[in-house]
């Protein structure tokens, strides 16, 4: 019996330190999934959290390119879209209708295809204007009009006959025509565009 026992406990020895050091379960260098050669084959390995640049703290910490280095308030460049460049300058317009203010805005700009000079101000853009008037200048070195023969243009822009003159026993004033009428000479400011001979008949 006893011969037996001991060759049993020989054989159970054996079997045990041939698994210590074979591919059993619980090895740790055969990265099986035994419990310690998982682990310590994981430390060594690019899990999320090692220094392999793999998880978040490889972006973050050691690869350079993580949250801070890419965020636009680091990135040193200068949004221009605001005009920022121009935040000091004073617009000049003083004594100015148009043309530039200075800081590449405008002052105004001329109408009626008039044009801005150098001081900021339209020249070319004279509108004649005569209204009722048939002669006389129309504001902007034109003519409103002329007068017939033996016709005057006077301030008002009628054409009056001798206005000014001596009419038989009056003396006409200087807008006023010395018309006559049947023979009798009168002093009569003509309205726009008549003459004496639109006074009725009779009259020259």
């Amino acid at each position: 019996m006893r011969p037996t026992l001991l060759l049993a406990v020989c054989a159970i020895a054996v079997a045990a330190c041939g698994g210590s050091s074979g591919g059993g379960l619980g090895s740790s260098g055969d990265g099986g999934p035994g419990g310690d050669g998982a682990m310590q084959s994981g430390e060594g390995g690019g899990g999320p959290g090692d220094a392999q640049g793999g998880g978040p703290d490889g972006g973050t910490d050691s690869g350079g390119g993580g949250t801070d280095s890419m965020s636009p308030l680091d990135s040193g460049t200068r949004d221009t879209s605001t005009g920022a460049t121009d935040a000091g300058c004073t617009p000049q317009c003083a004594g100015r209708v148009c043309g530039d203010d200075g800081c590449g805005g405008s002052c105004g700009a001329c109408s009626g295809g008039a044009s801005c000079d150098s001081q900021g101000q339209c020249v070319g853009n004279c509108v004649p204007f005569c209204g009722s008037m048939v002669c006389g200048d129309d504001g902007c070195g034109g003519s409103c009009g002329t007068c017939p023969g033996g016709y005057t243009c006077v301030v008002n822009g009628t054409c009056q006959e001798n206005p000014g003159s001596t009419c038989g026993a009056a003396t006409c004033g200087s807008a006023a025509s010395c018309c006559t009428c049947n023979g009798t000479p009168i002093c009569y400011a003509l309205p726009p565009g008549e003459l004496c001979s639109d006074l009725g008949s009779g009259c020259t």
